[in-house]
């Protein structure tokens, strides 16, 4: 065999091979498409919504809204593709039809059931916004416009960028939402002299009501956990009848002006 007659023959192999694979990479690509047609197929066929629990839970256990409320609202149709409902689009719209609502997790269950679990909060502060009143959830969410605020601490603030029902207060001053939130955390628990109002309008010069007894003057948002040590400390040593002004804007030194009954 000459040099000619080899190189013809490795010629027509290479050939062989590529026919070869050409075939191989042409099932390949059906096998695959198929394959991507049929999980498709099963994907919008399977998964269809058949079933819609609706799961609230409340602060005191005691639901503002009913099951049968949200379903109505949602209109989830039946047959909607399981993994295709949406569930950002869904918190939005519940939360602002619903603004004690603050809370809302969706869980899917395949083939056919939605699980929606959702969290009422109660309010625990309100503001006035140009002459408005608006009731604020622990998480600073807005509950409420206009309703009674009796027990609710009162939170007064210089301005905000948005207050809207169903979303979260939007602080103009992120150094005040951050100073408010530590002294409201303070006083969370706080028996003795609970808060009763707090004055952000000024964050150099913060002021509060506590227990209708004492209005004390925190200065600057500073230094807020031991300026709160320090009021408790005076306020320990003092007649249960006494009302008066606390500054303790210097930790060194507390200014205190007093009167009884």
């Amino acid at each position: 065999m000459n040099y000619s007659e080899v190189s013809v023959s490795e010629r027509h192999m290479a050939k062989r091979r590529s026919r070869r694979l050409k075939t191989v990479y042409s099932i390949v690509f059906v096998t695959a498409v198929v394959l991507l047609t049929a999980l498709t197929a099963a994907f919008f066929t399977i998964f269809k919504i058949k079933d819609v629990a609706v799961v609230i839970s409340s602060e005191n256990g005691i639901q503002r809204y009913l099951e049968s409320d949200i379903l109505s609202f949602l209109d989830v149709k039946d047959g909607q593709n399981l993994y295709l409902f949406d569930d950002k689009a869904a918190a939005r719209a519940l939360r602002s039809e619903f603004p004690y609502i603050t809370s809302v997790s969706v869980k899917r269950i395949a083939p056919s059931t939605l699980t929606l679990s959702l969290r009422e909060s109660l309010p625990a502060y309100y503001v006035v916004i140009a002459g408005e009143t608006y009731l604020l959830s622990e998480g600073f969410e807005v509950v409420d416009k206009g309703a009674e605020t009796a027990g609710l601490v009162h939170i007064k603030l210089n301005a905000v960028k948005e207050c809207l029902l169903g979303s979260k207060l939007v602080f103009a001053d992120k150094d005040v939402e951050g100073a408010l939130a530590a002294l409201l955390t303070i006083f969370a628990d706080e028996a003795d002299l609970p808060l009763k109002s707090v004055d952000m309008t000024d964050k150099f010069n913060i002021t509060a009501d506590l227990g209708g007894r004492y209005t004390v003057t925190f200065g600057d948002f500073f230094s807020l956990r031991e300026k709160y040590e320090f009021v408790k400390g005076i306020a320990a040593k003092l007649h249960p009848e006494d009302r008066g002004y606390i500054d303790v804007s210097d930790l060194k030194e507390a200014t205190i002006q007093l009167s009884q009954g």
